[in-house]
């Protein structure tokens, strides 16, 4: 005989079952919008061939050799992505006869502009310290290279061709690009640093004075951006060059000095190359 607590209850079970059935459509819906179902990638464009052209005006002759492929793996709460690209290590003689080598993947695109920006960074360094020696664990110098963004190969090689100078690097030529800064800082604090805890404030500004000093005699027209940082938090303070002359650039519409420093440097190679 059905109750009213028999009728009762299917409708209860019912209804949990309803829902049940609309929470599982519903989960399944942002399963797949959000790409749940397991993706794999696999990249296997040849960039020493895609890029070929640049590197032959760049570094003259040179080999590449393919490394092992790297996978990579990212595991969100519901979904898992899998991606897999080939690796290359370029190398190269330079006019004095040093072998060099870069590496390079094939990724993301537009990466190679961050490939030639490191090695142009390795290069400087090893230049630099030739020329003044070791530099100091409380110094680092970081070049920038401001060159306009694009996948294309042909418009990277036409916009980046006579941007790096790999096979004639030298410290002399460096500045002959004139959209590269290096970004030189100077970590002040005196934490770890027992060669800086010595010296005061205005002794640490006189040294950095004469570093800054030391670096426009070797590049007289060099765009210099100059980061004082005094202690563990982000704040510095920062002074800047364009070719070789010190400037003063203001925080405008919404940009930092830095930004407006760069829009400085990418006006001075547009008004060049006129």
């Amino acid at each position: 005989m059905w109750t009213k607590y028999n009728v009762d209850s299917l409708k209860r079970k019912g209804w949990y079952m309803a829902n049940v059935w609309k929470k599982f459509i519903v989960f399944m819906f942002i399963f797949l919008l959000s790409g749940c179902i397991p993706k794999k990638e696999n990249h296997d464009e040849d960039y020493p061939k895609i890029f070929g052209d640049f590197f032959d005006y760049v570094l003259g002759e040179w080999t590449s050799v393919e490394t092992d492929k790297k996978h990579d793996h990212f595991t969100g709460a519901v979904f898992i992505f899998e991606t897999t690209y080939r690796n290359w290590v370029i190398s190269y003689k330079d006019d004095k006869g040093n072998q060099q080598s870069f590496h390079l993947d094939n990724l993301i695109l537009d990466e190679i502009t961050e490939y030639m920006l490191v090695h142009t960074r390795d290069l400087f360094r090893k230049n630099l310290e030739n020329e003044i020696g070791k530099v100091p664990n409380y110094i680092t110098y970081k070049p920038y290279i401001l060159v306009p963004y694009t996948e294309d190969p042909d418009e990277f090689y036409e916009q980046s061709k006579d941007v790096y100078h790999f096979k004639d690097f030298s410290l002399s030529r460096v500045f002959e690009n004139p959209s590269m800064y290096v970004r030189v800082k100077f970590l002040l604090s005196d934490e770890k640093m027992t060669n800086l805890s010595k010296l005061s404030k205005d002794e640490k500004i006189q040294m950095v004075q004469k570093k800054t000093n030391q670096l426009l005699k070797i590049f007289p027209k060099a765009n210099l951006l100059i980061s004082l940082k005094w202690d563990a938090k982000k704040n510095t303070i920062d002074y800047f060059y364009l070719d070789g002359k010190r400037v003063y650039p203001k925080i405008t519409f919404g940009f930092d000095e830095s930004e407006v420093y760069e829009e400085m440097i990418c006006y001075a190679c547009f008004h060049e190359t006129e």
